[in-house]
């Protein structure tokens, strides 16, 4: 399995390697620009099956409310089987303002939708175990359907967050084929797969099938 920290190790390494300059720092962030890493999961309870989700990390450029500078999200989209028999989604979400820091803040109201597409309406926000993170979800429905399809025709979803209710939002897209991302001499190399989809995929094949 890929190890995260390891990577952010190399990144802060060769950042200051080749960094003068905040300028330098910010070009170095940019250019490793978008998906990192995708690791599919699946939950269960009393051998049942219960959720299937999709880890992410990315970074992009957050020009709603920070001129452009890149910023990294880590986090998580669910479908989760609850107790009364029917799916929701949960998105879990961490932003960090340094793209290579530890340190990280729950946003105000995060997203998870199909390219372009219309955002699932979040029905709660509550904080994570980690309080730098929330936890956004929902029912299960149009929307909801329409990221499923996404997922399963064009590998990929927004996501989406803002600092504070009534600010712009920052969307990018995750590459769900990425499953690692290394830094060879400076040259980002993103290795891709279509296997993490594709177990997403059966996982909610099963999943659904508990409801019928």
């Amino acid at each position: 399995m890929w190890n995260f920290k390891a990577f952010l190790l190399t990144a802060i390494f060769c950042l200051n390697a080749s960094a003068q300059s905040a300028n330098d720092s910010y070009r170095f962030a940019s250019k490793i620009q978008g998906t990192l890493d995708v690791q599919p999961h699946k939950e269960s309870v009393d051998g049942e099956i219960s959720g299937c989700g999709l880890s992410f990390n990315a970074i992009t450029l957050d020009f709603a409310t920070k001129q452009g500078q890149p910023i990294r999200l880590t986090g998580s989209y669910y479908l989760r089987l609850m107790k009364d028999k029917r799916i929701h989604y949960l998105l879990k979400l961490g932003v960090y303002d340094e793209p290579f820091g530890e340190i990280a803040f729950p946003p105000a109201n995060a997203f998870v939708r199909s390219v372009r597409g219309i955002a699932p309406k979040n029905l709660f926000r509550i904080l994570g175990d980690n309080s730098e993170y929330a936890i956004f979800g929902g029912e299960f429905g149009n929307e909801s359907k329409s990221i499923l399809k996404s997922i399963v025709e064009k590998n990929q979803f927004e996501v989406g967050f803002n600092r504070a209710k009534g600010q712009l939002d920052t969307v990018t897209t995750i590459d769900l084929t990425v499953v690692e991302t290394k830094i060879d001499k400076e040259e980002v190399v993103r290795k891709r797969s279509r296997e993490q989809v594709d177990e997403f995929v059966s996982c909610t094949k099963e999943l659904f099938s508990k409801i019928k």
